[in-house]
């Protein structure tokens, strides 16, 4: 192998390190909103709950996929052909995460949420009245346990990347 092409390996077994460790969070996450029923938002502290853990969760799961700034040491995104591991319709799922995270979760997308601004004359001063809707999409029961388990199974297509790559390292090495 050669010199430039052990380089590239090394940037994408830190990549593989970090989105190993993303995935990790994004588990947990949907771990606690299963395992405490929180998608069922019975009262207001729970939906709060529920949503900033999906938030985190969406956030977390993207963040591989999400184009880092590219690094001397660090590749900015995990190959493409790392998502071979999902079917068609989790590859859809896949791309819903991470539509929901550029537009509504990560970013305030005033496209998403609608806004418009009314000004009207209140005493003869102009007044200036924001509407807007809040896009957030709380997923259901079924789609969080779908989520998991795409996420497992991304995981362990990481870890079997990290396992080929560490194969071909020396001890000694560093980077």
């Amino acid at each position: 192998m050669t010199s430039t092409a052990m380089e590239e390996e090394r940037r994408e077994y830190r990549r593989l390190v970090l989105s190993s460790i993303d995935l990790d969070q994004a588990i947990e996450w949907v771990d606690l909103i299963l395992g405490n029923q929180l998608y069922r938002e019975r009262d207001e502290k729970e939906r709060a709950i529920s949503r900033g853990l999906q938030t985190a969760m969406v956030v977390a799961y993207s963040r591989p996929f999400s184009g880092n700034d590219e690094r001397k040491h660090t590749t900015g995104k995990l190959r493409g052909e790392l998502l071979d591991v999902f079917d068609k319709d989790e590859k859809t799922i896949h791309s819903r995460v991470l539509k929901l995270r550029h537009k509504v979760f990560a970013h305030t997308d005033s496209e998403v949420r609608d806004l418009k601004v009314n000004v009207a004359s209140v005493m003869g001063i102009p007044f200036a009245m924001p509407l807007s809707h809040n896009p957030f999409v709380s997923m259901s029961e079924a789609e969080l346990v779908r989520f998991r388990q795409m996420a497992r199974k991304l995981s362990t297509r990481i870890a079997e990347e990290l396992t080929k790559v560490q194969e071909r390292l020396s001890p000694g090495d560093e980077f």
